[in-house]
């Protein structure tokens, strides 16, 4: 309770600290030029998270841009967020469903699917996930497959890669693959791609996701999405991608370490109100 009401009272002196130093981080990142703004529609095209939210941070701008053709959107979660942090005492699991299906509609998208893999004991479940995901895509076509960034201090996010490369290597998948940031920055020398959105919008997105105040602070991306604007010369709020082709994802997830990832991980972005974690070093 006493870190609650802490984090209450030092949210407004931190928040403006930390903004200072994400305006700085930004404007030492050298990307204009060096990517190419995502045009849509998108086509059809399969958005793959780990939780529900994960989604709407990392490429909700991109969604809110692409409505008119999101009909060719399939949306997937490879856990089902029961893990999640609540204010409430009613059934997580149930509550994060309801938002998904909210998100699923006030972004008109085609379709969803919740798979079985319980949040925070995702290991006990890998070869379970493996084979719900090959049989979901088994027979479908996707031009462009988004996935959460494999450089991620969140394990279910490096194993939601794990899974989806290791199913890749048995199909033939030819999308084109676009990783999203969420918990960490993408490293500079990946991005080559980006979005620019109504940052208003995608706060109406987030607002969704009620349940999460108690934890979350996502005007924290909010603020990410709004300074990336320097880097790369752009007005508004943007988005960061790096497009590969699936022969080199697969390459890039084989060839991380899981037990030293953390050192190639320069920040964490928050994903707690205290809002700290945005410049905290992982090392």
């Amino acid at each position: 309770m006493w870190k609650d009401n802490l984090a209450k009272l030092l949210y407004y002196p931190i928040k403006w600290y930390n903004l200072i130093n994400i305006k700085k981080i930004y404007r030492a990142k050298k990307l204009k030029g060096k990517t190419r703004k995502l045009q849509v529609p998108l086509g059809d095209t399969l958005v793959i998270s780990p939780h529900v939210d994960d989604e709407s941070i990392g490429l909700g701008g991109l969604l809110l841009n692409n409505y008119d053709f999101n009909k060719k959107v399939d949306l997937i979660y490879l856990t089902d967020s029961s893990g999640s942090k609540s204010k409430g005492k009613e059934d997580i699991k149930s509550i994060r469903e309801r938002e998904a299906r909210s998100l699923v509609k006030k972004l008109n998208l085609r379709s969803l699917k919740i798979f079985s893999a319980k949040n925070n004991h995702v290991d006990r479940y890998t070869k379970e996930t493996c084979e719900e995901l090959r049989g979901f895509l088994q027979g479908r076509t996707y031009e462009k497959i988004f996935i959460v960034s494999p450089f991620d201090s969140h394990y279910e996010h490096r194993w939601t890669n794990y899974i989806f490369s290791n199913v890749a290597k048995t199909l033939n998948i030819s999308s084109r693959i676009y990783l999203y940031e969420v918990s960490n920055f993408l490293p500079d020398n990946l991005i080559n791609c980006h979005s620019v959105f109504n940052g208003r919008e995608k706060e109406g997105l987030f607002k969704i996701f009620e349940s999460q105040t108690v934890a979350m602070d996502f005007d924290i991306f909010l603020q990410l999405n709004k300074y990336k604007s320097i880097s790369i010369g752009e007005n508004g709020f943007v988005e960061y991608f790096s497009e590969l082709d699936i022969s080199d994802y697969i390459i890039l997830v084989d060839e991380i370490d899981d037990k030293k990832i953390q050192e190639k991980l320069p920040r964490r972005i928050a994903n707690h109100r205290t809002f700290y974690k945005v410049l905290r070093d992982n090392k």
